[in-house]
C-alpha cells in the first residue's frame, strides 16, 4: 500500500531535519573523536606513569594538550564552534578508575587533544610484570547535546620495560627527533627504599668484616672508596653474573617507530637473581649507593655502553673526585680491575659526559644528547621529580648464596 502523499512528504522533512541537526564533528568520518596516545600507539608503559611527580621536568609532555599534559591518553577531536564546551570521562579499568574531564575547546574547525587526569591504580601498574593483550579502553564524549561512545584495544607493558627513546608528537615545523633525555627513566629504577639493602647487602658486608661502619661522607674520600669496594665485594660473594638479557615484555608498536626500549628488571627482583644485564647491575649499586648517601651518577655511552661514576667526596661533583665502574666486570673479576676498565672508558669520554657549567651547560648537554651521551645523576633525578618504582613486598623463594664465585669466565 503506497504512502499517501503528505506522510511521505512529513517523513523527508523529519530525516532532513535530524541529518541538519547533526553534530558538526560527526558529518565527516574525519572528524570523529579518536584515542591518541602521548608516545607509543595503543600502548601503556606502567614505569612511565608510577614514577613522575606532576612539576616533573624530565616527564613526557604535550603542553599543548588540554587537562593533564602529562596525560598519555587523550581524545582527539574537532571543535565545531568557538568555544565549545566538552566533558570527556575514561570508563574504569583494572588499571585506573573512572575519570572525567570538562574542558572549552577555543577554537572552530581546530583538533584539540584533551586529557583528562587519569585516576591510576598505582600499585596496580607497579606490581604488573607480564605484559597484558586487548585492555579495553572507553571513552564518553557529551558535547552540543550529543553523546559518542568510543573504545579502542590496548596492551599494557610490563613495568620492566623501560623507555630508552621516544619520539615525541611533531612540532608545528613538523619536527620529531628522537628524544634520548628519556634515559632518565632509569632512575626510577633505582630504588634506595628497597628494604633487602640492609638486611643483606649491608649486613652481609659488616658481619664479613669488610668494614666496620657505613659512614659515608662523614668519612674522608679514601673510606668511602673502602665502602664502594666492600659493596662491590658483597655482591661477587652473593655469585653475581653479568648477563646479556635486555629483551622487553611486548614489541612496541610499528617496530619500535615511536619508542625505544629495554628490559629493566627491578632492585628486588635482581637480588633474588643474583644476575644482571649492565644497566641492572649500574641500577642495584646506584640503589645501593643512594641508601648510604652517597651521590652517584649513571654514565650512558654509544653503543649502549653504561658506567656507574661514584663521588668520593661530599659536594665536589667534579671528574676529579669520580671512582668509575664497568658493571660488565661483576662476577668475574676484581674490583680494582672493574674500576680500572670503568676509569678508561670514563677518561675517553668525560668531556662529552661532564657538561661543564653556567650559559653552557644546556648548549653542551643537548650536543652530547645528540652523539648518544648522556649523564643520569641519582640525586638531582630525585630533586626533578623522579620517584622510585614502588615494589611489593615479598620474601625469597631461594636465599642468596655465600658461595665463592667463578671467575674463571669473562664477560
Amino acid at each position: 500500500m503506497p504512502i499517501p502523499r503528505p506522510i511521505a512528504l512529513a517523513l523527508r522533512l523529519s530525516c532532513l531535519g535530524a541529518l541538519s541537526t547533526r553534530s558538526l564533528w560527526a558529518q565527516d568520518a574525519a572528524n570523529e573523536p579518536v584515542f591518541d596516545f602521548l608516545y607509543g600507539d595503543r600502548e601503556l608503559f606502567p614505569s612511565a606513569i608510577v614514577c613522575f611527580t606532576e612539576d616533573s621536568p624530565y616527564a613526557p609532555a604535550d603542553k599543548d594538550q588540554i587537562g593533564d599534559p602529562q596525560g598519555v591518553i587523550s581524545v582527539m577531536l574537532k571543535a565545531p564552534t568557538d568555544d565549545c564546551p566538552v566533558r570527556i570521562t575514561f570508563s574504569e579499568t583494572p588499571f585506573f578508575d573512572e575519570s572525567h574531564i570538562v574542558c572549552h575547546l577555543p577554537k572552530a574547525g581546530v583538533s584539540y587533544r584533551v586529557a583528562p587526569v587519569v585516576r591510576y591504580r598505582a600499585e596496580r601498574l607497579a606490581a604488573q610484570k607480564q605484559p597484558l593483550a586487548n585492555l579495553i579502553i572507553r571513552a564518553v564524549i557529551e558535547m552540543q547535546g550529543q553523546t559518542t561512545e568510543i573504545s579502542t584495544k590496548v596492551v599494557v607493558h610490563s613495568v620492566n620495560d623501560a623507555i630508552m627513546r621516544y619520539r615525541p608528537r611533531a612540532g608545528p615545523d613538523g619536527e620529531q627527533d628522537w628524544k634520548p633525555d628519556s634515559k632518565f627513566l632509569l632512575a626510577a629504577y633505582v630504588n634506595e627504599n628497597n628494604p633487602w639493602i640492609d638486611q643483606r647487602v649491608t649486613r652481609h658486608a659488616l658481619d664479613k668484616g669488610y668494614v666496620d661502619a657505613f659512614e659515608g661522607y662523614q668519612r674522608d674520600g679514601t673510606y668511602v672508596k673502602k665502602e664502594i669496594k666492600a659493596i662491590y665485594d658483597t655482591l661477587r660473594d652473593f655469585g653475581f653474573k653479568y648477563t646479556s638479557f635486555k629483551e622487553y615484555s611486548a614489541a612496541p608498536a610499528h617496530g619500535g617507530g615511536n619508542v625505544r626500549l629495554e628490559g629493566i628488571r627491578l632492585v628486588g627482583d635482581t637480588l633474588e637473581s643474583a644476575q644482571a644485564n649492565g644497566s641492572e647491575t649500574v641500577l642495584i649499586l646506584a640503589s645501593i649507593f643512594r641508601k648510604l648517601s652517597i651521590d652517584n651518577v649513571i654514565f650512558f655511552l654509544p653503543k649502549r655502553q653504561v658506567l656507574l661514576g661514584i663521588y668520593t667526596e661530599e659536594g665536589r661533583k667534579r671528574a676529579d673526585s669520580l671512582l668509575v665502574i664497568d658493571p660488565r666486570m661483576l662476577g668475574y673479576q676484581e674490583f680494582d680491575v672493574a674500576v680500572a676498565s670503568g676509569m678508561k672508558a670514563f677518561n675517553a669520554a668525560k668531556d662529552s659526559l661532564m657538561f661543564g657549567e653556567g650559559d653552557d651547560q644546556a648548549k653542551l648537554r643537548l650536543r652530547a644528547e645528540h652523539f648518544g651521551y648522556l649523564a643520569v645523576d641519582i640525586a638531582d633525578a630525585r630533586l626533578n621529580g623522579i620517584l622510585p618504582i614502588p615494589e611489593v613486598r615479598r620474601e625469597f623463594r631461594n636465599p642468596l648464596r655465600d658461595t665463592e664465585p667463578d671467575r674463571t669466565r669473562s664477560p
